[in-house]
């Protein structure tokens, strides 16, 4: 203790006093600024960490923007190479191509994410391997050697971690040899955990299929903008070149490490603020009880200045105690964030981890501090004004002077101001929960109930061709179906809500350009097994779906019918595959129009979308889907021994169809729940402090209660006084709240897609919540004043 301060010491002896009141301050204060803390950890993971690559300011992402609508979009192999070709501004111009692929090894089968990347992928991200090397240039080509690079995690988990030398790793049937291992640090595409050569042959690529992230570095001396006119100009060029494929297309190019902080940032930004709501409620109390201190302490004051202690002096000893309370909360707010850890994680997407795991590092620590120091600032303020004006003279008399009556004033401006917070955050959670209850809600064109599903693909040494593709998927639907409790069963390529677009150019009969739309591969009972409507003509028959040379035959959802034959029937009109830049397979005619599905997410509208049987296309993965009768997790275990039966398949993610459904908006439930929870703990500490309010002033006013029960005044009508002194305060708060409010989320809402435009019946709601908060601040102190004793008021006369 010697090497602390006098004043230091006096203040932790006056801050820790009284235990009780001192355990309640910093058990508030670790609350509130634990969950401050805890949305900037999130921040600082998601949005504030610089990217764990060499210079990552230089490293772009570069899209194709759609030509009806300007949305960013992948590219094309096309696009990729002439960019690559003819651009100066950007280097090391990488493209990725994000694939599941099944591993075969000294472990059983497995599915994992991982890339085809071209050579030039490693040297725009810039990081070196912890192991071996990146495959080189030669490799990355169609005729290069089978190689492949595999994350730390992986090579831990697949070969224990084994030395590099002569490790084989079996992908989708083929033999690949190991040559690297990247660091956890390495995130990028994310979750992935190889990455294998793109071996890129352009001419063999179908004309105008996105399917490339394309990456690169800023030349030394060129600007981001020099760098958006050359690739403009290209995409002009190219237009001119291929009208047909290119005309409308353009190109966005913007930092990667902004276009991953984009769609995160408002919504924790949003969180941040409510949980800094959050804080300046609870130091609103706090220091309502630190003002109630400082005013008990008078004749300890009255004292001091008597002895001769400057006014300043005694300032700034409070703000002193204010502090030294604030931050031993913001030790305890650490472990609020330690607790929460698991929480957090749940509201970001694993894709968004780029910049690494959530971690109490020196910028939280420093955002701690910042935000425990300004508290008790905050906290101390108040209380050594309170204490500052006490008159030496009326406390010798003892009299409160003026430090009660003024304490009482800024202790009701303070609560208003508390109540005010209280509206706007309250009024925002429930604008957030209208929001995602909104999206929960929404139809995403199937029946989920009693729907399991699972990701089926061979897991052979050898690929199988298409041929056995076709029997494979029709013998393995045609078991499922046999099942006692199965009513319907299908696959299909992509499944719903799972984020891809698939989009793919077509021709459409009468109409002279190149369209787009999504394309999906199923078999014939698939729509039956979903509960997807047909809504015009038929579904397609079993045979269509087994039948080589197929029939010819689509189907295509209610968007894509109205889009390219508005006011027409589709049923019997032609649409076509490309199979190269300038043949188009043969004509498919539409049997059928079936209900629009969300597969891109519940918040993304449905785009056009045809279906082709899987004859058509045979594709090697397909998610098996079927519906039955029973619970849901006995029908998921039959469907497993099933296909783990079936021999050279292998499965992965089984899951209910509703645990699909649910799992694609868990983010938003999630952070829906820490709004609310944030909300809980203001609409909490905004009661409490209205109750000490309430009662310090009934305590006040306990004489002249008395003398007044002693005049023959009725009980209930001291409750009215004390109710309504306490429904004034409320009005004033959530009125001044309620114009805040419509102004603060009116204008966040044209921005924000996680709240909505202020809804009356949000408003409502918090109307009532705070008519609730009067009664249950209200009653206590109401029935103290209607019981009090007037004898005994008399008798201490």
């Amino acid at each position: 203790m010697a090497v602390i301060p006098p004043d230091t010491r006096q203040a932790l002896r006056a801050a820790f006093r009284d235990r009780r009141a001192a355990l309640v301050v910093v058990l508030t204060l670790a609350l509130a600024i634990g969950a401050a803390v805890a949305i900037f950890t999130l921040l600082d993971a998601v949005v504030l960490r610089p990217l764990p690559f060499r210079d990552p300011a230089a490293l772009m992402l570069i899209r194709q923007t759609r030509p009806d609508n300007g949305a960013p979009f992948a590219v094309t192999a096309q696009d990729y190479v002439t960019w690559r070709a003819e651009s100066t501004a950007l280097i090391s111009l990488g493209a990725i191509r994000v694939v599941r692929v099944n591993l075969g090894g000294p472990s059983a089968p497995a599915w994992v994410t991982g890339a085809r990347v071209s050579a030039s992928f490693f040297h725009a991200l810039a990081m070196p391997p912890l192991l071996g090397r990146v495959f080189t240039k030669e490799e990355d080509s169609p005729s290069g050697a089978r190689v492949t690079v595999i994350s730390e995690g992986l090579w831990r988990r697949w070969f224990g971690a084994a030395r590099l030398e002569r490790l084989r790793l079996t992908i989708d049937g083929t033999e690949h040899t190991v040559v690297g291992v990247m660091p956890d640090r390495f995130r990028f595409p994310p979750q992935c955990e190889l990455w294998t050569p793109l071996a890129l042959d352009a001419a063999r690529e179908e004309a105008g299929n996105h399917t490339l992230a394309v990456l690169g570095r800023l030349a030394p001396g060129r600007t981001l903008e020099q760098a958006r006119a050359e690739l403009s100009a290209i995409a002009e060029r190219m237009a001119e070149r291929d009208p047909d494929i290119s005309r409308g297309w353009g190109v966005t190019i913007a930092p990667l490490a902004e276009l991953l902080a984009r769609e995160p940032r408002p919504v924790l930004l949003l969180l941040l603020g409510a949980s800094l709501c959050t804080l300046l409620i609870a130091c609103v109390n706090v220091g309502l009880l630190l003002l109630a201190r400082a005013v008990a302490r008078r004749h300890e004051v009255a004292v001091l200045f008597a002895l001769g202690a400057s006014r300043a002096r005694i300032f700034w000893q409070f703000v002193l105690e204010a502090e030294l309370l604030a931050l031993a909360a913001s030790a305890g707010a650490l472990l609020v964030v330690l607790w929460l850890s698991d929480v957090l994680l749940g509201s970001i997407p694993p894709a968004l981890l780029v910049r690494g795991d959530l971690r109490v590092g020196g910028t939280v620590l420093a955002f701690a501090t910042t935000v425990a120091l300004a508290a008790g600032f905050t906290l101390g303020v108040p209380a050594a004004f309170a204490a500052i004006r006490v008159s030496g003279a009326d406390v010798m008399r003892g009299q409160p002077g003026i430090a009660r009556s003024r304490g009482e004033r800024l202790g009701q401006s303070l609560l208003s101001a508390e109540l005010t917070l209280a509206v706007v955050l309250l009024v925002g959670v429930g604008l957030m929960l209208r929001t995602f209850n909104r999206l929960a809600a929404t139809d995403p064109g199937f029946d989920p109930t009693g729907v399991v599903a699972a990701e089926v693909a061979p897991a052979g040494a050898v690929p199988p061709g298409e041929s056995a593709r076709r029997q494979i998927y029709a013998d393995l639907v045609a078991r499922v179906e046999a099942l006692g409790d199965m009513s319907a069963a299908g696959a299909i390529s992509s499944l719903p809500l799972a984020g891809a677009s698939n989009a793919h150019v077509i021709a459409i009969e009468g109409l002279p350009e190149r369209q787009r739309a999504a394309l999906h591969v199923v078999t014939a009972g698939y729509f039956r097994a979903m509960g997807i409507p047909v809504t015009r003509g038929r579904l397609f028959a079993a045979d269509e779906t087994t039948t080589v040379p197929g029939p010819g035959v689509a189907l295509v959802n209610e968007t894509m019918a109205r889009r390219f034959w508005p006011g027409e029937d589709p049923i019997g009109r032609h649409l076509a595959l490309f199979a190269d830049e300038s043949t188009p397979r043969p004509w498919l005619t539409v049997v059928g129009v079936v209900g629009d599905v969300r597969h891109r997410g519940l918040g993304v509208e449905a785009e056009p979308e045809f279906y082709l049987p899987h004859a058509e296309l045979p594709v090697p993965a397909m998610f098996v889907v079927a519906r039955g009768s029973g619970d849901a997790a006995s029908l998921a275990r039959a469907l497993r021994e099933l296909v783990r039966a079936a021999p050279g398949l292998a499965v992965r993610d089984l899951r209910p169809m509703d645990a699909f459904v649910s799992g694609s908006v868990t983010p938003q439930r999630t952070r829906a729940a820490l709004a609310l929870a944030l909300a809980l703990l203001g609409s909490t500490l905004a009661t409490i402090g209205l109750w000490g309010l309430t009662a310090w002033a009934v305590a006040r006013r306990r004489h002249e209660f008395g003398v007044r029960l002693a005049l023959g005044a009725d009980p209930r009508r001291l409750l009215g006084m004390v109710f309504a002194w306490t429904l004034r305060l409320v009005v004033v708060g959530t009125v001044l709240g309620f114009c805040s409010a419509v102004v603060v989320w009116g204008l966040l809402a044209r921005s924000l897609t996680a709240i909505g435009p202020v809804d009356p019946i949000v408003l409502a709601a918090v109307a009532v919540l705070m008519g609730a908060l009067v009664v249950a601040a209200g009653y206590v102190p109401a029935r103290r004043a209607a019981r009090i004793d007037p004898a005994a008021t008399l008798r201490h006369e």
